[in-house]
């Protein structure tokens, strides 16, 4: 999986828009996306893959396994607004 992103990934970028009008917005713009067409559980899907591709570059890199799947998982929870693995009902302010 490493192999697939390192050419195609140079940074994460924070869109601060419900996922609904990011993926109307990726499906209104003339650039290819590979969620392009594709609904919004399709681009969770796609931020999940590419949570762990980071999770796997960060082992790869020397980052504890435990501290770099935790992170993951944050991210993709962050990303995709799904409670995070663990968190119970009074974490979550």
């Amino acid at each position: 999986m490493l192999r697939l992103w390192v050419g195609e990934l140079s940074a994460i970028v924070w869109l601060d828009a419900p996922d609904d009008v990011l993926w109307r917005r990726i499906n209104g713009r003339s650039q290819l996306h590979r969620t392009k067409g594709e609904g919004v559980e399709e681009g969770h899907r796609f931020l999940a893959a590419s949570s762990d591709a980071w999770y796997e570059a960060s082992v790869a890199f020397g980052t504890d396994p435990a501290e770099a799947r935790a992170a993951a998982d944050r991210t993709t929870a962050f990303y995709t607004g799904t409670p995070e693995p663990g968190a119970g009902a009074g974490q979550h302010g």
